[in-house]
């Protein structure tokens, strides 16, 4: 658990907290650059925690709102943040790979001989080896 610091200083979530009622708009590390130049040291996650998780920030920066907040439009099905949902792919999948029972991709015969058939058309497995390497780093 936390411990509180005992003299009167404000601790750094209470100055992430000041900087996102001034700045309801920024961004997590848009917020952490500006606090690093004024010389406070705060991490992004301490950000994120901060802006994203804490209610006392989510209320510091409701009342500090405009008079005349900016109305946009909300999409059609978005989450609590407002991001739409359904649009791409989950992170940490690749389209086309099915993971085994071990968490390794399932190689099928075909592969096998497609492999095969390249290794033939590049002379060796050390330049088959060396291409897939560079077709995995473009992309």
């Amino acid at each position: 658990m936390a411990r509180r610091q005992t003299s009167g200083a404000p601790t750094r979530s209470d100055i992430i907290r000041e900087f996102i009622a001034q700045h309801p708009a920024a961004g997590p590390k848009e917020i952490r650059e500006s606090l690093r130049k004024q010389g406070h040291n705060v991490s992004t996650a301490l950000v994120n925690r901060i802006k994203y998780n804490d209610p006392m920030a989510k209320s510091a920066a409701a009342s500090s709102a405009t008079a005349e907040p900016e109305v946009a439009e909300a999409p059609a099905k978005a989450d609590r943040r407002g991001r739409r949902k359904g649009r791409g792919r989950r992170p940490g999948r690749r389209p086309g790979r099915r993971p085994s029972a071990n968490g390794s991709v399932r190689i099928s015969i075909e592969h096998l001989l497609a492999a095969k058939k390249l290794v033939e058309e590049l002379g060796s497995i050390d330049t088959a080896q060396a291409a897939v390497a560079a077709l995995a780093r473009l992309g």
